[in-house]
Order: C-alpha cells, then sequence, then structure tokens
C-alpha cells in the first residue's frame, strides 16, 4: 500500500497532475493481468483537479465508487467509536441489538451530549458541531470530526481537574468543550493537511490572520496588496482548497472564512459562541 502520493508532488500542481495521471495510465496497464488487481482512492477535489483540463484515460475509469459522508453516516461513525469504550457501554446499558439503528443512535448521542441550540438556527447539537469542522466547500471530513471529539474528551477532562463543575445529570460532556477544542483541530487542519498540500498559498493565508472573516474582492486586494485581478485569483484557488467560502454572483461574490479555519486565524470572537436551551 502507497499512501498520501499527492503530498509527495506538492510543490507543484502541475507535477502533481502530471504525476497522478501517470498513476492512471499504470493502473490501465495492470488490466490485462487477472491476478493483480490495483485500487486507487483519491479526494474528489483532486480527480476534479486532474481532469479538468482534460484527462483522456479517465473515460476507460469504469469501476468507480464515491464515498461520500452524510449527517446519518457521520453520527453511526461517531456512535459506533463510542460503543468502543466498555465503560459506556456499561453505564449507559447499551443495547446490542438496537444499537445499529439510527433512532437508538440519537438516543445515545444525546444521552451523553446535552441537546442544544446554536444562536437562532434549529440546528441540533450533532449539526452543530458537523458545522465547526465544515471547510469551504461544505464538507465535514471524518478525520476533523474523530479529532474535534478527541480533543473535546480531553478538554472535558481538563475542565474536571481544574476544578469546574461537571456536566449536569448523566451526560459526559459540556459544549464548551467544543469551542475549546477546535482551536487544536484548526491548528491542525491548517498547518498540517492546508500548508503542507498547498505550501504555495501559505503566504496569502496567513495575511488573512486577524482580519475579518468575509470579504470581498476589493477587502483581499486591500489585505494581500494586490489588484482586483490577482486577489480574485487567489481567492478563487483558497475556495477551491476550502480555506474561504464562496457566495453571491459573480458580479457581487464574497468570501467568508469558515469556523474551522477562524481559531487559528484569530477571528473567532466570544461573540461567536452562543448556547441556549431547547
Amino acid at each position: 500500500m502507497l499512501d498520501r502520493l499527492d503530498v509527495a508532488f506538492a510543490e507543484s500542481e502541475r507535477l502533481e497532475s502530471n504525476a497522478l495521471r501517470a498513476l492512471f495510465r499504470v493502473y490501465m496497464g495492470f488490466r490485462r493481468f487477472e491476478r493483480i488487481s490495483l485500487k486507487i482512492f483519491l479526494r474528489s477535489d483532486i480527480w476534479e483537479r486532474i481532469t479538468q483540463s482534460g484527462f483522456r484515460e479517465a473515460s476507460h475509469v469504469t469501476k468507480e465508487l464515491t464515498i461520500t459522508w452524510n449527517h446519518d453516516s457521520l453520527l453511526h461513525l461517531i456512535v459506533r467509536r463510542l460503543l468502543r469504550n466498555d465503560v459506556i457501554r456499561y453505564r449507559f446499558g447499551v443495547d446490542d441489538r438496537k444499537a445499529s439503528t439510527d433512532r437508538y443512535q440519537r438516543h445515545l448521542f444525546y444521552t451523553i451530549f446535552p441537546r442544544r441550540r446554536y444562536r437562532r438556527t434549529d440546528a441540533d447539537t450533532f449539526e452543530w458541531v458537523i458545522s465547526l469542522v465544515k471547510d469551504g466547500s461544505g464538507v465535514a471530513a471524518p478525520r476533523e470530526l474523530i479529532h474535534l471529539f478527541n480533543a473535546a474528551r480531553d478538554a472535558q477532562i481538563h475542565r474536571l481537574e481544574m476544578g469546574q463543575p461537571p456536566p449536569v445529570g448523566h451526560l459526559l460532556f459540556d459544549l464548551v468543550a467544543f469551542g475549546d477544542a477546535l482551536e487544536e483541530v484548526s491548528q491542525a487542519r491548517l498547518r498540517q493537511t492546508i500548508f503542507a498540500e498547498h505550501p504555495q498559498c501559505r503566504p496569502w493565508i496567513e495575511r488573512l490572520a486577524g482580519e475579518r472573516v468575509e470579504h470581498t474582492t476589493r477587502t483581499l486586494a486591500k489585505t494581500w496588496s494586490v489588484n482586483d485581478v490577482e486577489a480574485t485569483r487567489r481567492a478563487e484557488r483558497l475556495a477551491r482548497i476550502g480555506v474561504l467560502r464562496p457566495s453571491g454572483s459573480r458580479g457581487t461574490i464574497a468570501y467568508q472564512v469558515p469556523l474551522l479555519y477562524r481559531p487559528v486565524l484569530g477571528l473567532l470572537s466570544d461573540s461567536n459562541w452562543v448556547y441556549t436551551d431547547r
């Protein structure tokens, strides 16, 4: 198994595209061997990048499966990881016969985590947690979600060690633990993933630190000390890698820094965190 081939060519998108195109040509060549079967797992954004300028071999890829993560599959992922803990299974009397059903998984999740709304939206706790790790494309990656829950566990333990009151009733978490955890996830995502895979974008992103959450082409041009054309090019590039979230029409397009990247860029104020009882 070979992993992280995309990072091996991270210094140049052109080099990366050429290398991955060559990989697929090798994949096609191996199809004539009956006892050798290759499997390639590729992020959808990378696949789109190497095919956007045309890729003849793509039409020969006949066996393709897109793995997508939605609200239910992410909840299933987190609950199944919780059920690997024998203490949790014993304390909450988990019924293995029902553990695979959506209704029971939601019941178990809200037995452990408090029910809350975020601001004035109808998003429940799990939807709000997912919103913390969504990038500019609206995707919540399982890696960041798992990291957030692990960091929230550590933050909750730290709160107890510092003498903070425990969660009420049978709950194991306070939602503020997720706010504390987001900073760690934010730093890891930006420094270990974005900067590692897109080093040429690092100076542009670093210039956004301490600036506003929402931008227009004009404010970005001022921040980067470039003209509007160059600012648009950079903003579109950052939108493609999920650091900015575009909205509006072409003529009035705006860009917003997702919650995932706000702590590490120093853009998260106390007013961003509002919890109200359901």
